[in-house]
């Protein structure tokens, strides 16, 4: 016969009878709370209730009470939930089983739970009793039972039922317990602020237990309340409280109360454990300070404490986490050498680690060695080592694991699918990552927002845009709806193809797909049509962008400035910039470099300069980059002493030069034929550890072939080449250039045939630089055997291959041949550009086909084409060879009005027209000319046009010229001082006149008998007749001279 205990708790834990279908006859009731029904006996009179319970007890009292109440159908008839309570009430029974099997009875008998109440006096009696495991299910039963009570009315009851039986705070305890198991924290710690209303201290046990609950599913907000009241009931806490306190002030990242906490264990004599150590290593490595968690370990061994698992896989993650994989490498092994046996996540975070480090084989050891130790490679362990090896582009390894998954019966999912994609398209197979795609769908695993985003923008990332847009349309026939990242990337792919197009169409179609395109997608877009140069475009998508409320970043504007300074638009470039600014967005160092260095290309120093210098104001500092394009600016336009001076100010910065701001300092030296302080600063990058590139070596070469050094230019050719510096396109065709300018066609073409042998490619811009040599030369035959070799290696003719050979033929007088090649171009579909007209222009005007000459020069103005004044002094110089100086004159007045570029050679051929016929109106058009752009003519011109001036009776403008000649350092000869002297006293100016006879006799030069006679007559008309009579005795004694000579 099995014991009274056991038999209580088989009734305890067995769920009560309900009540049958015919218990509301037999006058059975269901409550929800405390007290009898309404029509009741025992309510409408208290009296009966009481008498039931004193019966009810004093039957209690006997061994078989279950029996007597079993045949009392009086008792059983009447037995209501509020007289199990004043039975339990009455605390007559001292046998706590039958009490509680006396609750189980009436249940049954019932049909309805017993009252709150009754609950509660029972769960305080059971646990004053010690009976701690049934009064846990009392308690949970009483939760059950009552749960529309509310827990603030359960807490209530429990406490009620404490002070009338004046124990402790174990029923509380217990309830607590129930709450915390149930993941009921909020109640939980209801309970326990009960018991501090109620003055009751729960055990430590108990508070430990909810503390660490709490912190365990991360209520912090709870947490505190209970840490609060903990300390509010007077529990002292223990190590166990301390080491929960430390873990939650890491948890929530306040690494620095945790030390304080665990300095406060150690002040109050509190020996941390190793779980006190081991929270607060845990928070030091999340906070950074791992170095702070190592001293931590050390110290926690030095006090006896043996570090665990825990211990050593925290610092073997963190340490990893910080690519300290070496380091964590040595814990592993320290682990191995105290007898611990490393777990999967310990080796999992060692191998993440050093593939991340790119210590691949390392880390495929340390796999190896975890198989061999016998640790279990779960499916975590394979993704995570497939995943690194994917993301360093090892495919072969990670296909390999993948067949060791499928062989192990681990289920491949879609995270595994996605490192295999991201790997492929890292490799740059694209097209393996879209079979692998493909292959994931047959199988029947689902791919996620991650696959298309890692899929598209791998796609697009190998210049497969279109495959990409496949992949996204697919997306339509998915649950997976695209979202702004899959757009952007999408859009951004199209774009770095130069799809411009393409992209606007993508981006036009968002919002039809449910997706609103953000600033990235904006930004991504406006840099895609600012590299194309469709700067207008980019523009209306920034307008775009503000009035769909988005506000624009500095990434937003970069692209615009980077646009408009690489069209050399530097205006429209200046405006972004300062709307940029204006908006308080502040640019980055690549904008404002990428502004200076427009403003430089444009030669406008001082604007440059200027942004450079506001740069500081606004704590922006200058790296070596900006520095040298501010010195590759000032050496571009000759500026070489102001080139030094910023670069000294570079080096006072402790910025060290790189081989662009040396290779920028010395193509300045370069082009002013200034070798020795270039190759100075060539010797100069050596010494400092900066090793010249092949542009150096260009500029180098270049000033050696300018400066008429073949010879050294081309040992700098060889040298480099037995350094292992490969020369480029730009060297050969700099070399050929040099050459042919140098009038050595023969060692040129010996270059080339050197680097024919050699299987070098030569590019068009060489080809092109040796056929010109060739018909410079005359040597059209060996120009023409080029042209073929330049066609078979897949060049086809450009206007500028035309142009070098119609510009020989002229050369050569042959225009026949140059019409024929214009006649070839329009075959070919090449198109001609000035250049083109201009040189066959120029032949036939040298020929004085004047004819032919006009109908080209219409047709290119037909054609579109705007004649520049190269072109027009050719048909003017034309004209006046051949005599129609009227056609001349309309030629220069067209060139003049159409605001040509006027320059000395220009100046020239209209002189000469005007010196055959003077035109005042032409003559003075092109004096305003040469005054308004400061033209410097040479000192035959300006005697020439003095002249002219002076013939149409413009003496002023003319002296206006004579001071011009003295202000560029041009001495004039007797000549101009004759012409002008002539000029002034036929205009009876003889002040004028009388000033430069007299600077001329200063200088030294002796009047002829023209310029002395035409004085004489001057003064003779004015009336100084003394005057005119000395002058007169000059002209007899000139003549007498030349009369004995």
């Amino acid at each position: 016969m099995r014991s009274l205990r056991a038999r209580v708790s088989a009734s305890v834990l067995r769920q009560p009878h309900l009540p049958s279908r015919h218990s509301k006859k037999l006058g059975f009731c269901s409550r929800s709370s405390s007290g009898a029904l309404d029509g009741d006996e025992s309510v409408s009179d208290p009296n009966n209730g009481l008498k039931w319970a004193d019966e009810i007890c004093n039957i209690l009292r006997h061994r078989k009470w279950q029996d007597f109440l079993n045949s009392s159908s009086d008792i059983r008839s009447r037995l209501r939930p509020d007289v199990v309570e004043r039975v339990l009430l009455r605390n007559q029974v001292s046998d706590h089983y039958r009490l509680l099997d006396f609750f189980n009875w009436s249940e049954k008998t019932m049909g309805c739970p017993p009252t709150l109440a009754s609950f509660s006096f029972l769960l305080v009696s059971l646990s004053s009793s010690s009976m701690f495991g049934l009064a846990r299910v009392v308690a949970e039963r009483m939760l059950r039972a009552h749960e529309r009570a509310g827990h603030d009315r359960i807490l209530e009851s429990v406490a009620g039922a404490n002070a009338k039986l004046g124990l402790n705070a174990v029923a509380f305890e217990i309830l607590m317990d129930v709450y915390v198991g149930s993941g009921r924290m909020d109640d939980a710690a209801r309970a326990l602020h009960e018991c501090r209303k109620v003055g009751l201290a729960p055990g430590l046990r108990f508070c430990n237990s909810l503390l660490g609950s709490t912190l365990k599913v991360n209520r912090m907000d709870i947490f505190w309340k209970v840490y609060d009241d903990i300390l509010g009931v007077g529990v002292e806490p223990d190590v166990y409280t301390f080491s929960i306190l430390i873990n939650a002030f890491c948890k929530i990242g306040q690494v620095g109360d945790a030390r304080k906490v665990f300095a406060e264990m150690e002040r109050k004599g509190i020996e941390p454990n190793a779980v006190s150590y081991n929270s607060l290593i845990g928070g030091l490595c999340r906070a950074g300070a791992i170095n702070e968690a190592v001293v931590l370990k050390k110290k926690m061994e030095e006090k006896g404490l043996v570090a665990d698992g825990y211990t050593y896989g925290t610092l073997v993650n963190w340490l990893c986490k910080a690519k300290r994989s070496k380091e964590a490498k040595l814990y592993l092994n320290e682990m191995q050498s105290i007898g611990l046996k490393p777990n999967s996540v310990v080796y999992t975070s060692l191998i993440d680690g050093l593939m991340n480090e790119r210590d691949v084989e390392e880390a495929f050891r340390i796999w190896r060695e975890m198989g061999e130790a016998g640790v279990q490679k779960n499916r975590v362990t394979y993704n995570i080592i497939v995943n690194s090896a994917c993301k360093i582009g090892r495919m072969k390894e990670a296909q390999e694991l993948l067949n060791e998954m499928i062989e192990k019966g681990y289920k491949l999912e879609t995270l595994t699918y996605n490192s295999l994609i991201e790997g492929h398209c890292y490799t740059k197979n694209a097209l393996k990552a879209l079979e692998v795609f493909y292959e994931m769908t047959k199988m029947g695993i689902p791919p996620n927002v991650v696959t298309y985003s890692v899929l598209i923008n791998g796609l697009c990332r190998n210049g497969e845009s279109k495959l990409a847009s496949g992949v996204l349309q697919a997306m339509d026939g998915s649950p997976i709806r695209p979202n702004a990242v899959i757009y952007t990337t999408l859009i951004a792919g199209y774009c770095k193809e130069g799809k411009t197009e393409e992209a606007q169409r993508i981006f036009n179609k968002m919002p039809g797909s449910g997706v609103i395109p953000d600033v990235f997608c904006f930004n991504a877009l406006i840099n895609g049509l600012c590299k194309v140069g469709k700067m207008e475009e980019a523009v209306a998508c920034l307008k775009e962008m503000v009035q769909r409320g988005l506000t624009p970043t500095v990434y937003t504007y970069g692209p615009l400035v980077h646009g408009y300074c690489k069209a050399g638009q530097m205006d429209e470039a200046d405006g972004v910039f300062e709307d940029m600014i204006a908006r308080g967005l502040f640019p980055n160092e690549v904008i404002y470099t990428a502004i200076i260095s427009g403003h430089c290309k444009l030669e406008n120093m001082t604007k440059a300069f200027s942004i450079f210098r506001s740069m500081f104001a606004k704590g922006i500092v200058p790296g070596v980059q900006m520095y040298s394009v501010l010195i590759h600016g000032l050496a571009k336009i000759g500026k070489m002493n102001e080139a030094l001076r910023i670069f000294a100010e570079m080096n006072e910065k402790n910025l060290a030069p790189d081989v662009y701001t040396y290779t920028g300092l010395i193509s300045g030296f370069c082009k002013q034929g200034d070798m020795e302080r270039a190759f100075h600063l060539h010797d100069e990058m050596l010494v400092k550890g900066v090793y010249p590139n092949i542009v150096t070596y260009n500029a180098l070469i270049a000033g050696l072939l300018k400066s008429g050094d073949a010879a050294r230019a081309k040992e700098i050719l060889g040298n480099i080449k037995e350094n292992g510096i490969k020369p480029d396109n730009w060297t050969y065709t700099i070399m050929f250039e040099g050459y042919c300018k140098l009038k050595n066609l023969s060692e040129a073409l010996m270059l080339y045939e050197e680097i024919v042998s050699e299987g070098i490619q030569l590019d068009q811009f060489a080809y092109n630089a040796l056929i010109h040599g060739c018909c410079v030369e005359g040597n059209m035959e060996r120009a023409h055997e080029l042209i073929q070799s330049m066609s078979h290696n897949g060049f086809a003719m450009t206007t500028c291959s035309f142009n070098t050979l119609i510009g020989g033929f002229c050369r050569l007088g042959k225009l026949q041949e140059a019409a024929q090649l214009l006649d070839e171009m329009t075959t070919k579909q090449v198109v001609p550009d000035e250049m083109t007209y201009g040189t066959l222009i120029n032949g036939y005007c040298k020929t004085s086909n004047m004819q032919e000459a006009y109908r080209l020069f219409k047709e290119m103005q037909e054609r579109e084409l705007v004649p520049d004044a190269v072109v027009y002094t050719s048909l003017i110089d034309g004209y006046v060879r051949v005599g129609s100086m009227e056609q001349a004159f309309i030629l220069i007045d067209e060139m003049l009005h159409k605001g040509c570029k006027v320059d000395e050679a220009v100046c020239s051929v209209i002189i000469r027209a005007l010196c055959l016929e003077a035109s005042s109106t032409k003559a003075l058009m092109l004096y305003n000319e040469i005054l308004a752009n400061g033209i410097r003519l040479n000192k035959v011109l300006y005697d020439q046009f003095i002249g002219v001036l002076c013939s149409i009776g413009e003496n002023s403008k003319a002296f206006v010229l004579f001071n011009e000649m003295g202000k560029h350092g041009i001495d004039p000869e007797m000549t101009t001082y004759g012409t002008l002297i002539q000029g002034f006293c036929k205009a009876v100016d003889m002040d004028k006149a009388s000033g430069l006879f007299q600077k001329m006799i200063e200088k030294g030069f002796t009047p002829d008998a023209s310029t002395l006679s035409v004085m004489v007559d001057g003064h003779h008309k004015m009336g100084n007749v003394i005057e005119a009579e000395n002058i007169a005795k000059q002209v007899l004694e000139k003549a007498a001279c030349g009369g004995n000579s």
